[in-house]
C-alpha cells in the first residue's frame, strides 16, 4: 500500500516536471500509468463496466482517460 502511494506521488511530481517543461505530450502516458497504478491501490477503484469503457477509449487513439470523484461515482474526464 505504502509503496503504491509513492509510486502514486512520484507520477505526480514527474507530470509537474513535464509541465514546468512545457512537454505536454507526456502527460497522457502519464495519466495512463497513473490509473493503471491507482488500480492497484485498491479493487473499489474501478470496476468491470468502467475497465472496458477506459479500455475501449485507450485502443481507439484517446491520448489517456481520467475518472474524476471521491469514490462510490464519478465521471471520466
Amino acid at each position: 500500500m505504502i509503496n503504491n502511494l509513492h509510486q502514486i506521488k512520484e507520477i505526480g511530481l514527474e507530470m509537474r516536471r513535464y509541465l514546468e517543461k512545457g512537454q505536454m505530450n507526456m502527460l497522457g502516458e502519464l495519466l495512463h500509468v497513473h490509473w493503471e497504478t491507482k488500480k492497484k491501490h485498491s479493487q473499489r477503484i474501478s470496476d468491470l463496466f468502467v475497465d472496458e469503457c477506459y479500455e475501449v477509449a485507450w485502443k481507439n487513439g484517446t491520448a489517456s482517460g481520467k475518472l474524476v470523484g471521491a469514490g462510490g461515482g464519478g465521471f471520466f474526464s
